[in-house]
């Protein structure tokens, strides 16, 4: 391609070569015809002559090798290339070679390892890239990063409307129709997002009076606002410089450079001017180098030289050095006693300081300054030695910085090695010094750090450039690192979290370098001012000294806050101890009060023998917010005591078990984990111990969805309430004070009402349920889709350890709706109540409750977690991964205030109950204790009954072999109850109808059940295995995958024929089979076989020929059905298609007794009988078979076959059959 370049370019230059030669010839030509007489001699008119020249520009484009960086993207590169490609006269074999050319690396790699369809053409080798080096952002994180986007500090209105239309386009990549009106919504956003509160409000006007205006027309109109609003221009300071300056600079500015540029230049001139001025002078004043320029003494002898302590002169006309000490150097490697020069008075004093880590420059002369005068003006700062990455770096304790930065020749040093590609660019990130000015950087790293012994992982480290203008012995004294709030805020929270208020006495702490208390306590101080809880001070309410005489107790009223009167509050006293600021003799101790309106009571002891006086208004403490854990089993009470005058305070706290969870989670099951891995766990779990339910009555409360409840009319809804028995009204009672106390429901004054039910539970006790039925048949529907069983059980593939989690009464931690809760009203012989909390028994509350289990772990379904309502499923391939799986979900539980039953909760299992089935990593299989009812269940009574069964065992037809075969005389039986009843009535008696098919249906499903298979997860990385069979009977499939050498199932399938299926005329052998093959595949394991690989197993063998057999048009549309699906259809006589084959055929009949003259072992018969199943004849070969020639004559000899044979026979002579032979 260079070459092809370089031989274009001398053409092009040869080409203006000859074009050159060609006009001066021209104009040579035309000046010697002026200059000739004309001639009358006629000659031939010129042909016109035109040279179309196709010069091809010089295309420039960036090789691409894979690598992007935060300022590029792959579409910039398609850009570049489609520009460069875009000319028509280009084949597509050039564009593709031209693409190529500019590949590089791994990016180049990948398009030569495609297949050759996928790299023909450009728009193939593009979309190949876009999938490579995409954005990997899904819809709606893009769109959440264009919603989030706002206008930052310092940016121009152009510069973020272009990083809004930048975010659009990747919306609309990723999704061409996915934002409609999207230059309506590219708009708004820009004018939502505006920082100026000013200018948004007058683009929102104007968005109104032109409602057609796009993103282009609102940011026009702001930049004009924006020019409009400056008024005019405040002259600049280097002009009014320049016109106070003596001498003005004479020369002429060039005409294109700006106002301001000249301004900048003038300015400069004068003052270098200025300075040179300043310098001669200072050179005219300075005496001789041997004699001094004034005289050592002066008139008044009083003063004291600060140089050389002598009197008579001063230190400015000291002819003697300041003494220089020579001390050590400090821990930041500077030195210490530096003098500090000065400048002349005359001159702007600007200091310089080894002292100071910054290094401040200025200009040097001869004459000092007073050492105290720099200790006045120059503090030390504390430095301290931490580790990143493993190597020590001295930094400065700065509370006042935000960031952690180290110096670029520091980091070439000591980290460009050890990670060369570690530098990060941030754009976005802009530093500011304390006085406003730009701090430049490099870019961050992030590093593991170790400071007071803890480590932080993945810290950010900022590295800046260099100070300029210094020399290079100063810079081997600078301190390289400077530590900043965001580590030190880290180490603290740490350190807080694991020690709590006592983290000062912690060993590390107390040994740690100088200014590390004191940036903990800045911390402290940050993150809580007052104290954790804290609330108000405690002030005595009189307005003369209260007295406290000697030897006794006494309640002093006191006056708190208004805004937190009537709650529980902890009265700490002044300094602590309880004597500290007060009389002498004076104790107040800490106390658990209850305020009362305005007022508390704190009771005040004076222990000496002498009357003490409390001042008026003085102040007596502080107050703390504290939780009230069991409010029930709390008494506070006051007892005199009969020894003395002194009364004491007895608290008695009855604690529950309820009160915390710790002994529960000690007893936690963790039986399949090592005892490193139970000790992790215990302490994730005891980290999040809030997240779990203390008793019934804690409950949380989330916010962030509402329960709705919208009504097709506003006719309110109001029934009487049902008569309870007496015997269980302190149960509603109590179960009322219970709700209320959680504050799930309230008294109501609501039209609305609907009563309640009483449902006894498993263990006896009551449960209270509202009838909602007349509300709900009134409300819309909700049509948010729960999830599927099946799919959600199919994504645990893979999976060794599983956890569950169960909310604690879930539904009563969603708030309903304010406007709503009203409709929620019920009534009870004790009066009427709402609900605050959704409550059960609502139409649309699955809705709701799944809409916000999706809204909180949706980006988590079915890769690390499944969800059903409040039922939560974490799965994983090992513990670590596992830990990380379980913390994230109890974040965000916590997070959202929802909690969870411990005692319902499962972890770190192999194998765990969920939704009615048992999974593991060897498979799901049906859980035995739903199934244990099985055994026992009854033989149905009623119509409502049969359903009951029927229902309960279809939920586990998966496991079932034939499930429809063996239930059809059941199927049957319900169908013909209801075409016999005229009335819907559910418990019509089924009396004769319930015949030996029936009974022996209804047993053979219950053995089903309780022995039904474990089937295997399906693996979509692997081909599957599909068998099928039919007959007039039905239809039966088997789905299956190979699993280490072994064929295990996946799912059984099987269904009954329909009424027309059922016709031999209208469905042949053949085409039976191809309804059972197009029923299993396009209907039945649709999910499974779309996009995967199938062997499809048949015992039809013209089916294995689908492809060249001469169809029907009927039979066509079923293949037009089966062409999505790549399948691959094998033959498979009928004895080695077992599985199928028994679906299809099993018989839901009584075995039939054979004919006395049939001779039948007695094993076979007894297995037969035994096993309830139909022995196939060509599975056995114990029966006495007769040769073919002999059978002749053993049907003559048979006594009731001879009787009819030669009927039979006349009857085939006269049709014109051939001679029956055997």
């Amino acid at each position: 391609m260079e070459q092809e370049l370089t031989e274009l370019r001398e053409q092009i230059r040869s080409l203006q070569a000859a074009n050159e030669q060609l006009m001066q010839q021209s104009s040579a030509s035309s000046r010697d015809s002026l200059n000739q007489p004309v001639s009358s001699i006629n000659a031939p008119p010129p042909v016109p002559f035109t040279r179309v020249m196709y010069v091809p520009r010089e295309r420039k484009c960036r090789r691409f090798c894979g690598d992007l960086d935060s300022t590029s993207s792959i579409e910039d590169w398609i850009e570049e290339a489609e520009a460069c490609i875009g000319d028509d006269s280009w084949t597509v074999r050039e564009r593709v070679a031209f693409l190529l050319d500019h590949l590089g690396g791994e990016a180049r790699m990948e398009i030569k390892l495609r297949a050759a369809a996928e790299r023909q053409t450009p728009e193939l080798i593009f979309k190949v890239l876009r999938s490579m080096y995409g954005a990997k952002q899904t819809f709606v994180q893009l769109q959440k990063g264009f919603y989030d986007r706002k206008q930052r500090e310092g940016e121009s209105l152009i510069e973020f409307s272009h990083a809004l239309i930048s975010l659009m386009d990747s919306i609309l990549v990723s999704s061409p129709h996915g934002v409609p009106n999207a230059d309506q919504v590219l708009r708004d956003q820009f004018v939502e997002q505006v920082k100026d509160v000013a200018l948004k409000r007058e683009l929102k006007r104007f968005v109104r009076q032109t409602p057609h205006c796009t993103l282009i027309d609102v940011r026009s109109e702001a930049i004009r606002w924006n020019e409009e609003g400056k008024g005019e221009a405040i002259p600049p300071a280097a002009q009014l410089w320049c016109n106070a300056a003596q001498g003005r600079v004479t020369e002429s500015p060039r005409p294109n450079e700006s106002t301001e540029l000249r301004e900048i230049k003038e300015l400069l001139k004068h003052q270098q001017a200025q300075i040179d001025e300043i310098t001669k002078r200072l050179d005219d004043l300075k005496p001789s180098s041997n004699e001094p320029s004034v005289p050592l003494t002066r008139p008044n002898g009083s003063r004291r030289c600060l140089r050389c302590n002598k009197l008579g002169h001063i230190a400015r006309y000291c002819r003697q050095q300041w003494p220089v000490d020579s001390g050590s150097r400090s821990a930041g490697g500077t030195t210490r006693g530096t003098p500090v020069e000065e400048i002349d008075e005359c001159a702007s004093p600007v200091v310089t300081s080894q002292e100071t880590e910054i290094g401040i420059e200025g200009l040097k002369t001869s004459r000092l300054v007073c050492p105290t005068v720099v200790q006045r003006l120059i503090g030390k700062c504390p430095t301290v030695t931490i580790q990143m990455g493993g190597v020590p770096v001295l930094c400065l304790l700065d509370t006042g910085s935000m960031v952690t930065t180290i110096t670029e020749t520091f980091f070439d040093q000591c980290f460009r090695q050890l990670a060369p590609d570690a530098l990060k660019k941030c754009g976005w990130l802009q530093l500011r010094a304390a006085n406003g000015l730009n701090i430049p950087y490099v870019g961050y790293f992030e590093i593991d750090v170790n400071v007071l012994g803890q480590i932080l992982p993945k810290q950010g480290v900022l590295v800046v450039k260099d100070p300029e203008n210094i020399d290079m012995s100063k810079k081997k004294e600078l301190v390289p690192g400077l530590l900043g709030m965001n580590i030190i805020g880290q180490c603290y929270n740490n350190l807080f979290e694991e020690h709590g208020s006592a983290l000062f006495s912690v060993l590390q702490v107390r040994r740690a370098e100088t200014g590390w208390k004191d940036a903990l306590l800045q911390c402290q101080r940050t993150s809580d001012p007052f104290g954790p809880g804290y609330i108000g001070q405690v002030r005595v309410q009189a307005k003369h000294p209260v007295q406290i005489p000697a030897g006794t107790m006494r309640l002093v009223t006191a006056y708190c806050p208004k805004t937190f009167s009537n709650v529980a509050t902890l009265f700490e006293p002044l300094g602590g101890d309880g004597s500290g600021g007060f009389p002498a003799g004076i104790l107040i101790s800490p106390a658990l009060l209850q305020s009362s309106q305005t007022t508390i009571c704190v009771p005040v002891v004076n222990v000496s023998t002498e009357t003490v006086y409390l001042p008026a208004r003085a102040k007596l403490g502080s107050l703390i917010k504290v939780e009230m854990v069991n409010q029930s089993d709390q008494e506070i009470s006051f007892k005199e005591n009969l020894q003395g005058s002194v009364s004491e305070i007895v608290i008695q706290c009855q604690m529950s078990a309820s009160v915390s969870n710790h002994s529960e989670l000690e007893r936690v099951e963790l039986s399949g984990l090592s005892e490193a891995e139970r000790e992790v766990v215990k302490h994730l779990l005891h980290k999040y111990q809030d997240v779990f339910a203390k008793d019934d009555g804690d409950l949380g409360c989330t916010t962030l969805i509402e329960h709705h409840i919208p009504l097709l009319d506003n006719v309110p809804v109001r029934q009487r309430h049902r008569r309870i028995p007496p015997s269980q009204w302190e149960a509603v009672k109590a179960h009322i004070k219970q709700l209320l106390e959680s504050q799930v429901i309230r008294e109501s004054c609501s039209p609305y009402s609907s009563p309640i039910v009483l449902v006894k539970k498993k263990d006896g006790s009551l449960r209270m349920c509202v009838d909602y039925r007349q509300l709900n048949a009134r409300t819309r529907k909700d049509a948010y889709p729960l999830p599927r069983i099946e799919e959600s059980l199919d994504a645990l593939t893979g999976a060794r350890w599983f956890s569950t989690l169960d909310l604690a009464s879930g539904y009563n931690q969603v708030p309903v709706a304010e406007a709503d809760r009203s409709k929620t009203a019920f009534c009870t012989p004790f009066g009427l109540f709402e609900f605050l909390r959704m409550p059960f028994g609502l139409c649309n509350g699955p809705s709701t409750f799944q809409r916000l289990m999706e809204r909180i772990f949706g980006d988590q379904s079915f890769q690390s977690l499944l969800l059903y309502l409040d039922d939560v499923i974490i799965f994983s391939t090992t513990v670590e991964q596992h830990l990380q799986r379980l913390e994230l979900v109890l974040s965000r539980l916590r997070q959202q205030n929802l909690k969870v039953k411990l005692s319902k909760c499962c972890f770190f299992c192999p194998k765990v109950r969920y939704l009615g089935h048992v999974v593991s990593a060897a498979g799901v299989s049906t859980d035995p204790e739903k199934i244990a009812a099985v055994v026992n269940w009854k033989q149905p009574q009623t119509l409502q009954e049969l359903r009951s069964f029927l229902g309960f065992a279809s939920y586990y037809r998966r496991f079932v072999k034939g499930f429809s075969r063996i239930a059809e005389p059941l199927n049957a039986l319900v169908a013909e109850v209801i075409r016999g009843q005229k009335t819907k009535r559910p418990k019509v008696n089924l009396g004769d109808r319930w015949v030996k098919a029936c009974e022996d249906a209804f047993q053979t499903l219950k053995v089903a059940l309780t022995s039904a298979p474990v089937l295997a997860y399906a693996d979509f990385s692997k081909s599957f295995i599909l068998e099928i069979d039919a007959s007039f009977q039905g239809l039966g499939a088997v789905l299956s995958q190979e699993y280490k050498g072994k064929c295990r199932p996946v799912a059984y399938a099987s269904r009954g024929l329909r009424p027309a299926e059922r016709n031999m005329r209208n469905y042949s052998s053949m085409k039976l089979e191809f309804v059972a093959l197009k029923w299993a595949v396009a209907e039945k394991f649709r999910e499974y076989l779309l996009g995967n690989k199938c062997t499809v197993y048949t015992d039809n063998n013209p089916l294995s020929h689908l492809q060249t057999a001469k169809l029907g048009a009927l039979e066509q549309r079923w293949v037009n059905q089966l062409a999505e699906f790549d399948l691959d259809i094998k033959y498979r006589p009928g004895r080695n298609n077992g599985n199928a084959d028994s679906l299809s055929r099993q018989s839901s009949t009584p075995l039939v007794e054979l004919a006395s003259i049939a001779v039948v072992p007695e094993q076979i018969r007894q297995s037969v009988t035994d096993q309830g199943q139909v022995c196939r004849v060509n599975k056995v070969s114990v029966f006495p078979r007769p040769l073919k020639e002999n059978l002749g004559v053993l049907q003559e000899a048979d006594p009731v076959i001879g009787r009819f044979l030669p009927a039979f026979m006349m009857t085939m002579a006269i049709r014109g059959w051939s001679e029956l032979q055997g």
